[in-house]
């Protein structure tokens, strides 16, 4: 099921059992179009480099926060943003569900587990 925000909670998910309503504020992911009467989300796209092994399956963010998906057989590395003099800051995030948030949008991220590292760029796409 594609996770919604706002308004189509109410009146495409009221229906669902709550075990299958996705949270409030809960963006739709990258691809997913969004269901009628709901704004177009923006482009944005996070740009992964780095190890594969501990890369996020998916990040996407709302303007307000981030929401990173691992994979079920992968472990969560530590999670740090990047500050105005690009030192790495600990990120506070919270799961709910399967899902990290984090409650702000750093612009980029970094994720360590020993000597493996990989980051994640927010940038607006172009068409």
């Amino acid at each position: 099921m594609p996770l919604v925000t706002g308004s189509a909670l109410s009146a495409d998910t009221a229906e669902l059992p709550a075990y299958q309503r996705p949270p409030p504020g809960m963006p739709l992911p990258p691809g997913i179009p969004p269901l009628p009467g709901m704004a177009k989300p923006r482009q944005i796209v996070w740009k992964m480099a780095g190890d594969k092994q501990i890369r996020p399956q998916d990040i996407h963010d709302d303007g307000a926060k981030t929401y990173i998906l691992w994979g079920l057989d992968q472990d969560l590395p530590a999670v740090f943003a990047l500050t105005a003099n690009n030192q790495e800051q600990v990120v506070e995030g919270y799961m709910r569900g399967d899902v990290y948030v984090i409650d702000r949008v750093p612009p980029k991220l970094v994720f360590r587990i020993d000597n493996a590292k990989a980051t994640a760029q927010r940038t607006v796409a172009t068409k």
